[in-house]
């Protein structure tokens, strides 16, 4: 597995790419810009992947957001993930580990979003067996984001595939 090169304006060329941890750690925080703000959000999603590991083993990760592109004009805020999980798995976990679970994913809770380890991961479950769920988030993984915010009619990106 390689990350390809980022394009001009420092995105992943469209679709997903397959990377490992080492990968994604050398090519978005030693080898880019705001590396201490990346360090950051790498090792605070570094232990949200262990925590979420330890409870399902073995899954695929999507990781976007600015994170995995090179923005001159901006930092990252977050890293955005999501896992692909069967709903088997999910209902075989027990009540203390789905709370666990619950406790490491985004919520929207009073009007206001809560995201685990402190902001810095913004992380989802995409049901593998729903058959609008990964096509959802590949749109979504792959919408490109104007400085503004808004997002860029017209034009996609990439984002990785992560399996721990």
């Amino acid at each position: 597995m390689s990350i390809p090169d980022l394009n001009t304006e420092g995105l992943l060329p469209e679709g997903r790419h397959r990377a490992t941890l080492q990968e994604l750690e050398a090519t978005f925080v030693t080898n880019a810009p705001f590396a201490e703000r990346r360090r950051l959000i790498f090792d605070a999603f570094s232990v949200w992947l262990r925590q979420v590991s330890e409870l399902l083993p073995g899954h695929r990760y999507w990781v976007d957001g600015g994170f995995v592109t090179h923005k001159p004009w901006s930092a990252p805020k977050d890293i955005d993930v999501v896992l692909l999980a069967r709903q088997i798995e999910l209902n075989q976990l027990s009540p203390d580990e789905q709370d666990s679970l619950s406790h490491l994913m985004t919520v929207n809770a009073s009007g206001r979003r809560i995201q685990p380890m402190n902001g810095l991961v913004d992380a989802f479950v995409a049901i593998r067996e729903e058959p609008e769920s990964a096509p959802y988030w590949h749109r979504t993984w792959s919408a490109v984001r104007a400085e503004d915010g808004g997002t860029r009619d017209n034009v996609s990106k990439g984002y990785l595939e992560v399996v721990a």
